[in-house]
């Protein structure tokens, strides 16, 4: 799963297409603190939807990048809420178009749904509350 975590941030930041047999599904972040969407999904793709995460960015890898990552995840982390099961993935580094190299770390939900139309309602809250994220996802898969 370390790869398909990476693979959602280069196509979140660098407009990358999407893994095959994945479906990557937008989050709210520190600025937006809540998104609602709706997709379509084919029912033969796993759906990856990050609960709350953190990026390390850096224009030349360091150990200390995903150090930083897992504090401000682990040591931070307040409250996670999720209606289906998530769990703790750790990317692999990679890289980005601008050359930076990036590592992250978090909680995420990757699994495939049933065909039919689903709603995935997380909440994630980190450093004293000051980061708290709010998400709501319609999803019909057909």
């Amino acid at each position: 799963m370390s790869e398909v975590t990476a693979q959602w941030w280069q196509w979140h930041l660098d407009n990358m297409p999407p893994t095959e047999g994945y479906y990557f599904i937008q989050s709210a972040n520190a600025s937006t603190r809540s998104i609602e969407t709706y997709d379509t999904v084919p029912h033969t793709k796993q759906i990856v939807v990050p609960v709350i995460n953190w990026i390390s960015l850096s224009s030349r890898r360091d150990d200390s990048m995903l150090e930083l990552a897992r504090r401000e995840i682990k040591d931070t982390i307040q409250t996670i809420k999720s209606n289906i099961p998530y769990k703790y993935i750790e990317s692999d580094y990679f890289k980005l178009r601008d050359g930076r190299d990036a590592v992250s770390c978090g909680y995420w939900i990757v699994r495939q749904l049933d065909k039919g139309s689903h709603t995935i309602d997380t909440f994630g809250s980190c450093r004293n509350g000051t980061i708290s994220l709010t998400q709501k996802h319609r999803i019909d898969v057909l």
